[in-house]
């Protein structure tokens, strides 16, 4: 019979082993005591690269957020910021460390739908939360633990043809990005053209690409004076506009909201026939104005919408975690936000069954380096 004091140093040693094989974790995702819950909160966020401008706004939206609840609740929020670089391979990494080796079971970031598309059979393999702000492809629709406070492009580009058609205009072209997100907006707008019956061509352009003028050219000798440009970012936006001012071509844009960038306005601020769809920010609404002073205090600049998003977001996390009294139940916090009707800096916030959030979208216009209702 094996000796009581052999037994334990056996099970001493399997223990031993374990914590260095990583299979038993002594760190949880969340600390809890009578006075203090601490939340990991996994950040995959493109940070250089060129969607880093987004990434920043994001991140700041994040951080103001994380800043005030730390102060004033019980709860503290960690965030763990790990830069994607807006590729989906690495964005595919980050989130398999974080669940695998940091035990995280919230993840809110990823800018590029394609980055959120590459993730969703680790979020749904391992049924960890996966919260985004900005990306807007359809197909996230379909995946069943993610949120997101950004709109589908299925709404905007809804609202764009409505704008068309408001103007009477029946002849329109769509200039879109070879991209997850610029195809997105593209192919609902030509769904919607032949539900209405209004002439709509597609014209793609590879987002990566610093020359348009032969583009332009030939969009200008084909005479088209409307267009819907379903961009990547406001940098490839930005030189397509920028360029066609120079080719004095004006026609009527539409754009989406990834225009709504200082690197767009600094190069189309006068171009005044220019639109682009965007939520209805209430800036009457108290939580907004509160929370654009407490922005413009602490980082000398105006927010974004997607500022705001990722600002919603982690208070929405931190309200999801007291009401399950975990940070490891996602199920339960999963259905906590299909039931949610949170009054936040865009006004109320629910979510449909897909867990995209239903939002009221709008026309704004270019004036002054600004997009304005």
């Amino acid at each position: 019979m094996i000796s009581k004091p052999i037994i334990i140093l056996i099970l001493a040693i399997i223990f031993v082993l374990l914590l260095i094989l990583g299979i038993y974790k002594t760190t949880p995702n969340y600390i809890l005591n009578s006075n203090t819950q601490i939340i990991n909160i996994g950040v995959p966020l493109a940070l250089t690269g060129k969607m880093a401008s987004f990434g920043d706004k994001i991140k700041n939206g994040f951080d103001l957020a994380a800043e005030e609840i730390n102060v004033q609740s019980k709860i503290k929020i960690n965030l763990i910021y790990e830069d994607t670089k807006g590729d989906n391979k690495e964005a595919i990494n980050i989130v398999q460390n974080f669940i695998d080796t940091k035990n995280i079971k919230i993840i809110s970031g990823l800018v590029l739908s394609s980055e959120v598309l590459a993730v969703m059979p680790i979020i749904n393999e391992k049924q960890v939360l996966l919260f985004n702000t900005i990306s807007s492809s359809d197909e996230i629709s379909k995946e069943d633990f993610v949120f997101r406070t950004r709109e589908t492009s299925r709404i905007h580009a809804k609202q764009a043809l409505d704008f068309f058609i408001d103007k009477n205009i029946n002849n329109i072209l769509i200039l879109a990005a070879n991209a997850t997100n610029g195809l997105s907006y593209a192919n609902n707008f030509l769904v919607y053209c032949k539900d209405k019956n209004i002439i709509c061509n597609l014209e793609n352009y590879n987002s990566d690409e610093k020359e348009f003028s032969s583009l332009i050219t030939k969009l200008k000798d084909k005479k088209y004076k409307n267009i819907y440009l379903s961009a990547t970012s406001g940098q490839d936006g930005s030189q397509i506009v920028k360029q066609m001012i120079e080719n004095n071509y004006f026609p009527l844009i539409l754009g989406t909201p990834v225009l709504d960038s200082k690197e767009f306005y600094d190069l189309t601020k006068d171009y005044n026939n220019l639109y682009i769809t965007l939520p209805d920010f209430n800036y009457e609404n108290k939580i907004a104005n509160d929370f654009i002073a407490k922005y413009k205090l602490k980082y000398n600049e105006d927010p974004s919408i997607f500022s705001a998003n990722a600002y919603d977001a982690i208070y929405l996390i931190k309200d999801a975690v007291i009401f399950c009294n975990s940070f490891e139940n996602t199920q339960c916090i999963k259905n906590y936000l299909l039931t949610v009707n949170y009054e936040g800096v865009e006004g109320k916030i629910r979510f449909d069954e897909n867990g995209d959030v239903v939002k009221k979208v709008v026309i704004k216009n270019l004036k002054d380096g600004k997009f304005v209702n």
